[in-house]
């Protein structure tokens, strides 16, 4: 009876694989700020909103740290909100009154936190609709399956 005794890994290989997961995870959490740098510089471009890339990175990293903390309030509030509703289209309705109200406040508020850059009410809000609706595109079928049986 022999063991397979597991070889551990060398002091290079352990340095190598905590580089490699020290460098997933500054990816992970870099990659969704980047996409939204690019979407509002797009938008702001777009609209002719003057900014610098220091105040949009600014922006980007105070609305991303304010959505995560309201994104979890707001889908409480949807799934508080919707329990109870049978009809897809009042059921949508609510969520998208909750989620674009939430999303709207972090806009809003990194907006009045950061002065340099001004945008205009209009914006915000096409700007958390539009967030909203990107939402639903890549949601995963699984919980939309779900969520058309229940």
């Amino acid at each position: 009876m022999t063991k397979n005794k597991e070889k551990d890994l060398s002091l290079t290989g352990k340095i190598l694989v905590g580089l490699a997961m020290a460098f997933l995870i500054v990816f992970a959490i870099c990659f969704p700020i980047g996409i939204y740098y690019s979407g509002f510089a797009g938008l702001l471009s777009l609209s002719d909103v003057p900014y610098t890339r220091i105040s949009l990175l600014w922006f980007v990293l105070i609305f991303s740290f304010l959505s995560i903390f309201l994104e979890l309030v707001a889908k409480a509030l949807i799934g508080v909100a919707t329990q109870y509703i049978s009809n897809i289209y009042q059921s949508f309705f609510i969520r998208m009154l909750i989620y674009c109200i939430f999303i709207w406040i972090c806009i809003n508020a990194a907006d009045e936190l950061i002065k340099s850059i001004t945008i205009p009410l209009k914006l915000e809000l096409a700007a958390a609709f539009l967030d909203f609706i990107l939402e639903e595109v890549t949601k995963d079928k699984k919980s939309k399956m779900k969520r058309l049986i229940d």
